[in-house]
């Protein structure tokens, strides 16, 4: 299929993404109808599988996420690689960075039609054959979706997030991706996206993927201007700790280039990391901020780690079974074996107690 030939198939089949949608699924439930799982929520998808609508199969079927799906012992959340873009940007220098299409492990969920932008600005078009897609509403101010009714193409909003979930021909039924998207708009009648973090995966969590990261790109100016060095933020993740009453963020961070001379610097410039370390807490988000201000949490915990240890990370997480192409470095670990890994190698602790 030559390109325009494909830009005429996508261009016609946004046109009509709701009709499309419900063929997509028709087809689905028809060659998955042998399947016991369906057969369990949907009796009669044997004989009436052309006939069940997209209601029925929404009210009937119960959404399930990856946890109910499989367990893994490491819990790590995904994220995006937003993080290296600033980075590789630096590195490529004149040569342009383009964004690529939005796939899951799943399935296709939407296309970049416009590559020419950077990929902090990639705006992704939904494909409607690919799988039947409903969306979950999800409030930012809560930091959790809102019950559990979702809504299908025609029901989104411009400007607000939702999670993603998809019914695939691979056997998936109403899975919940953990993608929080923001939709921007719509490109004919498909929504057009923004990819906006992970969904969280627990109530208790006051720091969002998307929270952290730009927490931390305000973080590392405010270390240099107040260090007087040029120090670099290789990796970085957080955690809760309930050991603390109340309960504690905790930040973990390697820097670059950490030799004896850096070491020595940080150690002895313990009332300027807690300047910076307080700026960072100002930038954790809105909930964290109203959970601090009703004192419902503990003051923030900075770690800065000796070099290597998220390779130490890595490792861990392909002995467990984590293909090494697949895996990207934790935002948030739930797994306190995994947060004891980081904590034996500390270099410099800051608390603001």
């Amino acid at each position: 299929m030559t390109d325009d030939a494909l830009l005429k198939q996508i261009d016609e089949s946004t046109k009509a993404f709701s009709r499309h949608q419900d063929d997509t699924l028709r087809s689905i439930l028809q060659h998955q109808c042998g399947v016991h799982y369906l057969q369990r929520y949907l009796p009669d998808i044997g004989d009436h599988s052309l006939t069940i609508d997209a209601a029925t199969f929404r009210r009937s079927v119960p959404l399930f996420c990856y946890d109910d799906y499989v367990r893994i012992q490491l819990h790590i959340l995904s994220g995006s690689m937003k993080q290296y873009y600033s980075k590789l940007k630096y590195y490529a220098g004149e040569v342009p960075l383009v964004g690529g299409d939005y796939f899951s492990s799943e399935c296709c969920v939407a296309i970049n039609l416009d590559i020419k932008q950077p990929p902090d600005q990639t705006r992704f078009v939904m494909l409607p054959t690919a799988s039947y897609f409903e969306f979950l509403p999800f409030d930012s101010t809560e930091n959790n979706v809102v019950g559990e009714e979702t809504v299908d193409a025609c029901g989104v909003e411009v400007g607000k997030m939702y999670e993603v979930v998809v019914t695939t021909y691979r056997g998936f039924y109403r899975y919940r991706l953990g993608d929080i998207v923001r939709v921007v708009g719509f490109y004919n009648s498909s929504p057009l996206l923004e990819f906006v973090m992970r969904a969280p995966k627990a109530s208790y969590e006051i720091v969002t993927e998307g929270d952290l990261m730009a927490a931390m790109e305000t973080f590392q100016l405010v270390l240099r201007n107040t260090m007087g060095m040029a120090i670099e933020i290789m990796e970085f993740t957080s955690s809760v700790e309930f050991g603390s009453s109340p309960k504690r963020q905790k930040i973990f961070i390697e820097l670059k280039d950490c030799n004896t001379s850096l070491q020595n610097k940080l150690r002895e410039s313990m009332l300027l990391l807690k300047e910076c370390c307080a700026a960072l807490e100002d930038d954790l988000g809105s909930i964290y901020k109203v959970q601090r201000n009703k004192g419902e949490i503990s003051p923030l915990s900075l770690s800065i780690l000796k070099c290597g240890n998220f390779d130490r990370l890595l490792k861990l997480a392909i002995e467990n079974g984590t293909p090494a192409s697949q895996y990207k470095p934790p935002k948030i670990i739930r797994n306190p074996s995994i947060v004891g890994v980081l904590e034996e190698y500390v270099l410099v602790n800051i608390t603001l107690d």
